[in-house]
């Protein structure tokens, strides 16, 4: 259940199916209570990796789509490489903190010719390598976004009518993905396409919400229509902690800045009542309602993801979103010999 409580915001965040329940991986030793996720910090193994990375332009184009559906393509392209155009720097910035934050030094990270970037890392586990290519392609753009005001009206109109997204199936009072899904989800065009169903106002944008059944595990999707601009962002956040609860698993803990304080605190006193969406990289994770006015610049995200997943989330978070998304086009793997016997 999703909630907003006096003074704290609670986000129970449905994690994709790569995330394991947190409680996996919990030690033998656990007594309850908290625990910093740095007391988990994985020691490193025998692996030597090196990737080739480059921007993934479709993705950027797709998201520029869904922010501003009217721009003609020109445009998207403009702004594309706009943004391209001064993304090195930044990105081989972004890509060495995120890395060195997983516990992985000396890490090597250059811009290649073509937009292309060179990664090399020495001493990896298993559990680290997993841990760096999530990393990697992930941008890392939190958002909180409203919710329509209208939209319990909106929903009901929607299943009263029978209307059925392209790519997803009618499962009661949600949608599950129908065969068909991959194969739409490579079209570039499909999720502006996805964006726009039934929506009366353009300033919205159709979006399904993951949830999974607490009886069997089965995966639903719940619609909602969400504001396309962003009311506020990850640029509002001073630190990131991850933490893992008896009771909720990994926690990930966001504490805004002085100016993003104020900002959440206006945010929730104006809009009372109204469902404010959990955001990341185009995603819906969460859409809690605001019950009152929140001030103490603190909120916290709980889900089934493992140790390594809320390490990695907290550390995309305090490093900061990529210019662009990005995708892994070479991956080389050997065991490093120093490392033998």
């Amino acid at each position: 259940m999703n909630v907003l409580l006096k003074g704290l915001l609670w986000v129970l965040l449905a994690a994709d199916a790569n995330f394991d329940n947190g409680r996996d991986d919990w030690p033998d030793d656990w007594q309850g209570g908290w625990r910093p996720l740095e007391e988990e910090l994985d020691a490193g193994g025998d692996l030597h990796m090196s990737y080739t990375v480059t921007f993934d332009e479709e993705r950027l184009h797709s998201s520029i789509r869904l922010a501003q559906p009217e721009l003609p393509e020109y445009e998207v392209t403009s702004q594309a490489n706009r943004i391209l155009d001064s993304a090195e720097a930044r990105t081989v910035e972004i890509l060495r903190n995120r890395i060195n934050g997983i516990g992985i030094k000396e890490a090597v990270v250059q811009a290649k010719e073509g937009r292309k970037f060179h990664i090399q890392l020495s001493g990896l586990s298993n559990e680290q390598r997993t841990t760096v290519e999530r990393s990697i392609q992930l941008k890392g753009l939190l958002e909180f976004k409203l919710v329509h005001p209208q939209d319990d009206t909106m929903v009901n109109k929607l299943f009263a009518d029978g209307r059925v997204p392209e790519g997803y199936v009618a499962d009661g009072r949600a949608f599950r993905r129908s065969p068909d899904y991959e194969t739409l989800a490579k079209d570039p065009e499909y999720f502006n396409r996805l964006s726009l169903f039934e929506v009366p106002d353009p300033r919205y944008a159709f979006m399904l919400e993951r949830v999974v059944s607490e009886t069997d595990g089965g995966v639903s999707f719940r619609p909602v229509f969400v504001q396309r601009t962003a009311a506020m962002d990850g640029s509002a956040l001073l630190n990131t902690t991850a933490e893992v609860d008896p009771l909720r698993g990994v926690t990930i803990t966001l504490k805004f800045t002085p100016e993003g304080t104020k900002a959440f605190a206006n945010l929730t006193r104006e809009n009372i009542g109204r469902g404010l969406a959990i955001i990341m990289d185009d995603t819906l994770y969460s859409t809690p309602r605001i019950y009152e006015e929140i001030q103490s610049g603190d909120a916290q995200i709980s889900g089934r993801f493992s140790v390594a997943e809320g390490r990695a989330l907290r550390n995309i978070l305090n490093v900061g979103a990529l210019p662009a998304p990005m995708k892994i086009i070479e991956t080389h793997e050997r065991e490093n010999p120093l490392m033998r016997d």
